[in-house]
């Protein structure tokens, strides 16, 4: 019995038969009734591939299984079948479609806030929020607050005023308190536990006397107090959902309506406001963060973190290490006039204006001309800011990467009563140690790359090169004895 003929209509069939949710078990006089209004939608090019597929069929016996999507008048193009996980690539594809417009969306509003803010005659005002979290629950989503913190700034005015809290953490998760603690431990340090103030350890008192929780009553009022009407916050990409979160768990929890907030995208805001020519993608832009230029600056946290915690983890922290980053390229591209604590950082200014930054650099610049004067120069004293051998080696390097020509004559000023004849007819230098030609002290003769008191530095003697090489012969054959014994 020979293979059954198959048209195109007959492949796309089975396809729909396959692909289709609820046709598996239905039989071909209702697959073809099913099918057919799908196969009047299609276009020529699309019923095409299914042409091309009866002829691979009708040669090879199978087809390539390389066209899961039919068209769709209201969408385009919808996708059909399935990926490895079983999941409709119809629905993936609505997923990434709709991931792609919410991007597009932050991005218009970004630019409405400051289109608007220059538009009612003033410069926009924008809020930054971060939140600290002691764990989320990944199966029901639960967030156990630990800090938030917001900053408003602007171009011209920089940092115009901040509010932080430690919210209490509430009702800790069934199985989740080490995870809170584990977080405390590695990350923002805060306790799970509010610390005793009832005098009985008076030290532990008065250390931690200035972490506070704060009722969350008071929290939603300042913040809404703080935001002034405003509805939109910006931060990092990676703690939306954590900023959010923390905002809904105070709010639940206190009876409180939702506040509804839009969180933007911080790496976005900066792209617009520094400009394609300093910064020309968003991705770009996150990597500025990224590197954290104002991470060591002291009095950017809480009081609490600044003083009883070794931790840069503080929201506080964050929020103004990102304000400041986001004007350092505003503060540029127009021409501000920087103020200390609002554009830039305590303690800048002043150290341009002391010129305390060039005079860092002076012990450095010393270094570096030492280093170049010692480049043709191996001497065996060791000199401040020099290196033992060439640019960038350790006390030791590689034979194998020596420039003979090059090193001989580097050598040529260090070595004391010998002449340049003398150093080039010794054309039977040691392939591991250069020495001294004969009747030279070997004292006289500085081994590159070893400072004073190391191997090739410690042998001592002034017998001449030739008791010199029988030493070194020596050694080697006792060391060959030694291996082939092993």
């Amino acid at each position: 019995m020979g293979k059954p003929k198959l048209g195109p209509y007959a492949i796309f069939v089975r396809e729909q038969r396959r692909v289709q949710p609820g046709w598996s078990n239905k039989s071909d006089p209702e697959l073809f009734k099913l099918a057919d209004p799908l196969w009047i939608q299609l276009s020529e090019e699309e019923r095409s591939i299914y042409v091309q597929k009866a002829k691979e069929y009708k040669e090879t016996g199978s087809w390539s299984d390389n066209n899961n999507y039919i068209s769709s008048s209201s969408s385009g193009q919808t996708v059909r079948g399935y990926d490895t996980l079983g999941r409709p690539l119809e629905d993936i594809a609505k997923r990434d479609q709709d991931r792609r417009d919410k991007v597009m969306s932050k991005s218009d509003a970004i630019y409405d806030i400051v289109r608007r803010g220059h538009e009612d005659g003033g410069e926009p005002i924008f809020t930054l929020a971060h939140a600290n979290i002691f764990v989320r629950t990944p199966d029901k989503n639960e967030f156990v607050p630990a800090e938030i913190a917001l900053l408003r700034f602007s171009i011209e005015g920089g940092i115009l005023d901040t509010i932080q809290f430690f919210p209490k953490p509430g009702k800790i998760p069934d199985g989740y308190k080490y995870s809170c603690m584990e977080k405390s431990d590695l990350s923002h340090k805060i306790p799970l536990e509010a610390p005793l103030k009832d005098g009985t350890d008076l030290e532990r008192t008065l250390t931690e006397a200035k972490f506070t929780y704060t009722s969350d009553q008071v929290i939603i009022s300042s913040i809404k107090k703080f935001l002034k009407g405003t509805e939109t916050v910006f931060c990092m990409p990676e703690i939306e959902d954590n900023v959010q979160g923390v905002l809904d768990s105070i709010t639940s929890r206190s009876g409180q309506p939702r506040m509804k907030l839009t969180v933007l995208e911080l790496p976005e805001l900066l792209f617009i406001l520094a400009g394609h020519d300093m910064i020309p993608t968003p991705t770009m832009a996150q990597l500025e963060f990224e590197r954290e230029r104002f991470q060591y600056h002291q009095d950017l946290g809480c009081d609490w973190h600044e003083e009883e915690t070794d931790t840069n983890k503080c929201s506080l922290s964050f929020v103004h290490r990102w304000a400041f980053t986001v004007l350092g390229f505003t503060n540029i591209r127009f021409d501000v006039d920087k103020v200390e604590g609002q554009h830039v950082p305590f303690g800048t200014l002043q150290e341009k204006e002391e010129g305390l930054a060039d005079d860092a650099w002076d012990d450095v610049e010393e270094s570096a001309s030492e280093y170049q004067s010692s480049k043709s120069n191996y001497s065996s004293t060791r000199t401040k800011g020099s290196t033992w051998g060439k640019e960038g080696s350790f006390a030791s390097e590689d034979i194998r990467y020596r420039d003979s020509d090059r090193d001989v004559k580097g050598a040529i000023s260090s070595m004391s009563g010998l002449s340049v004849k003398d150093i080039m007819e010794a054309k039977d230098f040691d392939s591991e140690y250069e020495l001294p030609p004969s009747g030279s002290s070997v004292c006289s003769f500085s081994v590159k790359s070893s400072p004073p008191g190391s191997a090739r530095s410690s042998i001592n003697g002034g017998a001449g090169r030739g008791a010199l090489l029988n030493k070194l012969k020596d050694n080697r054959k006792s060391r060959i004895v030694a291996n082939l014994k092993d």
